[in-house]
């Protein structure tokens, strides 16, 4: 049977992984040996069969069942077997590129991570998407319904981290995900080495990595920007963004430099402006504060060169602005409390940059940030809030899938007590304050239908709510106040 099952696996990377006639017994016979087998199968394949897979995890399911013992590595190196080689998956996404376009290349390499099964979306890890409609902006939430293991970095170990370039080809991943199938393609911005890769945690369709090829420490100046806006001309329909360089206001990989790319719609591209803003000496740049859910100003230009100084003003200025007013210490005795999560996109030949202002100071009373939600929203995400969240997409975490499912259970049926079910669920008990508020405002008598949108409702309330917490200058009188010494102190000018 074994044998057999390599023959559909010979067959699958033929239709689907390039794998050409000439590499055909090489493969093979790499096959053969990794699974114990002495000869190959002799008898016909159903090509029809294999024809109707988008992945392979029916034939590596199927061989699971005859070899128990198979590892995360083993499955890898079947998948590394059968896969194209770098160099050739490099020199395709090129040639795709410059013939057909940089949307085309991209899609090339997302449907190889599925079909090599690199992309966790191929592993049936689903997640889940609803949209909140606030107030004023709407807020798409998401249920990543697979998580990374986090991976404390260390020089001695190697790779440095899940983001190095030595990931690719990598058996006996540390957090038990072989890369033996990943593929990158190597990228240069301002004379600089850079790879971009496809994120195997996908929260959305082709989420990307854009991922320097040193292991160097995240950084928030003018030449992050400059990355950005360089990266959109060469992939002008997608966006691009980066989270703070500090801990507990962004990213999770502060020890190597990376952006997150993509090209979904992100709600704050449509959110509209609050104030509209001039900076006398850069006329050809627009400038707006947005009205939205967090602090975030908007630049936009068809001159990079304009882009680039104002946003040089803004996030320097920033980094080092202290306000006691609301509390906001951007410089503690030469300590860094302040940074940004900065967003772009490009449409035509123009440039959009979005500047959100972050600050991860904390004191006594508020131990978790002055800029971070309270611990009564914890129950829903204690995540960090990153670029994704800011810009609209809101990653709620995976535990808070069955969480959901409990919860409408409570309001759409009255068979068991509450606390009966929190006592056999002891996930909920975090929830307790909020169940306790779901059954007061909409009793236990809804309909299954009815109790996932009130229950989805409430979880989109509060993630508006814990964004509204990570805003520097807040939608109250004292915030705007902050806001407008902010601005004088850097001579932005409201119209």
């Amino acid at each position: 049977m074994v044998d057999l099952i390599i023959e559909k696996l010979i067959l699958y990377a033929t239709l689907y992984l390039d794998l050409e006639s000439e590499d055909v017994v090489f493969v093979r016979n790499g096959l053969l040996h990794a699974l114990g087998v002495i000869a190959p199968y002799q008898g016909e394949i159903d090509i029809e069969e294999i024809k109707k897979l988008s992945s392979p995890l029916p034939i590596i399911d199927e061989l699971k069942k005859i070899k128990e013992n198979l590892s995360v590595d083993d499955i890898g190196n079947i998948m590394s077997l059968i896969s194209p080689r770098p160099k050739d998956v490099i020199k395709k996404f090129n040639e795709i590129k410059e013939r057909e376009g940089a949307d085309q290349a991209v899609s090339y390499l997302y449907n190889l991570s599925i079909h090599n099964n690199y992309l966790m979306s191929s592993d049936g890890y689903l997640n889940v998407e609803w949209l909140y409609e606030g107030e004023i902006n709407d807020i798409m939430l998401s249920i990543n319904t697979f998580k990374p293991t986090e991976l404390e970095t260390s020089s001695s170990i190697y790779p440095k981290c899940d983001l190095c370039y030595s990931n690719v080809g990598l058996f006996n991943s540390r957090n038990d995900l072989s890369k033996s199938n990943l593929r990158v393609i190597p990228i240069k911005l301002i004379n600089e080495d850079w790879f971009f890769q496809l994120s195997k945690y996908s929260y959305y369709s082709e989420h990307s990595i854009l991922v320097n090829l040193e292991h160097i420490p995240m950084y928030i100046t003018k030449k992050t920007v400059q990355n950005e806006l360089l990266f959109l001309d060469q992939f002008p329909n997608f966006f691009i963004g980066i989270n703070s360089d500090l801990k507990n206001v962004g990213s999770s990989h502060l020890s190597h430099m990376h952006y997150e790319c993509g090209k979904r719609d992100l709600l704050i591209t449509h959110a509209k402006p609050r104030y509209i803003l001039r900076k006398k000496e850069i006329p050809d740049c627009e400038i707006e504060y947005l009205d939205w859910h967090i602090s975030c100003f908007k630049l936009r230009s068809k001159n990079k060169s304009s882009i680039f100084k104002l946003s040089e003003i803004i996030i320097n200025n920033f980094k080092k602005h202290n306000d006691d007013e609301i509390g906001l210490v951007g410089d503690d005795n030469g300590v860094r409390h302040s940074s940004m999560i900065i967003l772009s996109t490009k449409s035509g030949d123009t440039y959009t940059v979005y500047l959100i202002p972050r600050n991860n100071y904390n004191t006594k009373e508020y131990p978790s940030g002055i800029f971070n939600t309270r611990y009564e929203n914890l129950n829903i995400k204690d995540e960090p809030i990153g670029l994704m969240e800011s810009a609209g997409f809101f990653i709620l975490p995976a535990r808070l899938k069955d969480e959901m499912n409990l919860m409408i259970e409570i309001l759409s049926s009255t068979n068991y007590s509450i606390s009966d079910i929190i006592e056999s669920n002891s996930s909920l008990e975090k929830h307790i304050p909020f169940i306790n508020n779901l059954v007061v405002k909409y009793g236990r008598k809804n309909s299954r239908e009815a109790a996932s949108a009130l229950v989805k409702y409430e979880i989109g309330k509060i993630s508006e709510k814990i964004l509204k917490d990570n805003s520097i200058f807040k939608d109250t009188i004292d915030g705007q106040l902050a806001l407008f010494r902010f601005l004088e102190s850097i001579e932005l000018e409201v119209k």
